[in-house]
């Protein structure tokens, strides 16, 4: 007999960033939650910027807000300061695999495919684990938001 405890959905392919971050929406949306990440944003922005822009666009547009831990080692900035609470991890509890906590869900980011696990008891794990990194992270300074620069050539390219 077998009972599965969890429910695994595979992301892979050209469409895997899009199925993840319409997901992200659809929870915010139904929700209102707040989604914890613990990645490598730079990784996101340069594999697929268009997702990528789409996703902080949905954030702005709705009002929702984030939470990103991201390796002190690379000082980068994506998302909005309205949207995206950052800091900055240590890079020796970093890791190589990112993930992120939204409702019962975790995600694992491992390059060209994403599992997500449907688990409660699972999700809230990692959840602490992330509050417990976000504890021991340094805020991030302020530095130029690269959203805001896409934003206004995406703008610019429509009205031509």
């Amino acid at each position: 007999m077998r009972q599965d405890i969890f429910k695994v959905t595979t992301y892979e392919g050209q469409k895997h960033f899009i199925q993840y971050f319409q997901d992200l929406i659809h929870y915010m949306k139904e929700t209102g939650g707040i989604p914890f990440h613990h990645s490598d944003d730079a990784v996101f922005a340069k594999y697929c910027p268009d997702e990528f822009y789409w996703y902080y666009s949905q954030m702005e547009r709705y009002g929702f807000k984030e939470k990103l831990l991201i390796p002190d080692n690379k000082i980068f900035r994506y998302p909005p300061y309205h949207i995206t609470e950052c800091r900055l991890c240590p890079r020796d509890v970093f890791g190589t695999v990112g993930y992120s906590v939204y409702g019962d869900k975790f995600m694992l980011y491992i390059p060209d495919k994403m599992v997500i696990i449907e688990n409660k008891q699972v999700a809230e794990t990692y959840r602490q684990q992330f509050q417990f990194d976000w504890k021991r992270s340094q805020p991030m300074p302020v530095i130029p938001v690269l959203y805001e620069r896409e934003k206004k050539r995406r703008d610019a390219d429509k009205r031509r």
